[in-house]
């Protein structure tokens, strides 16, 4: 019997079925937990390691998703000795294997907003245009996005009670320096302030050029 092979797709799945896996084995604070971990972890250039064996046996859990992908355990060298596999259907499942953990990363890394401000409901995040940079920083208010040139976005919460300046705005555009990625005086008067998403992403897509 030939091994699993390595291919994108067979990653894909196996990515797909260890993220479902964890999902149901864990909390959804202890996810969340896992995946600003991992952020950390990456921001510091350690791509090698998942939060997730700080709360569980994830490569428990990796066995359950290969076992649920391709109806079988992956091969080992048990298999080779009984003639089962080759040394090489072994080699090419244990690159499938690490193939899925590097995918699972997609959805085990938290977004920059969300270590910043991880209190921030998720719920309270509209649609953010991809092309946007993701430049929260913890001291300011509220999470921020750098759109256009010169241009940065500020997402406050959507329940009033929850903002920093009671009654103050929920969306505010605002110039930056010349780096491009921080707003200029806080004297400065804003480029927009607005409770509607729509004409936020209007405004800033003018500013595109």
């Amino acid at each position: 019997m030939s091994g699993i092979p390595n291919t994108p797709e067979n990653a894909d799945k196996l990515a797909t079925a260890f993220v479902k896996t964890l999902t149901e084995w864990l909390t959804a604070q202890e996810l969340a937990k896992v995946r600003i971990d991992n952020a950390r972890f990456r921001e510091r250039g350690d791509t090698l390691v998942c939060a997730s064996h700080d709360v569980c046996d994830a490569n428990m859990a990796m066995l359950e998703a290969f076992r649920a992908t391709f109806e079988r355990a992956p091969y080992c060298a048990d298999d080779v000795d009984a003639g089962t596999c080759s040394d090489a259907d072994v080699e090419g499942e244990c690159a499938l294997w690490c193939a899925a953990w590097a995918l699972a990363d997609r959805d085990l890394v938290a977004p920059k907003w969300q270590v910043e401000f991880p209190d921030f409901p998720h719920s309270d995040l509209p649609a953010i245009p991809d092309w946007w940079v993701d430049q929260s920083w913890k001291n300011d208010a509220c999470p921020f996005w750098v759109g256009p040139p010169n241009t940065g976005i500020f997402v406050d919460y959507a329940d009033p009670a929850w903002r920093e300046f009671q009654g103050g705005p929920r969306f505010v555009v605002v110039r930056l320096e010349m780096d491009g990625t921080h707003p200029i005086s806080p004297d400065a008067d804003p480029l927009l302030v607005s409770d509607d998403w729509d004409a936020v992403t209007i405004f800033v897509e003018t500013r595109r050029g």
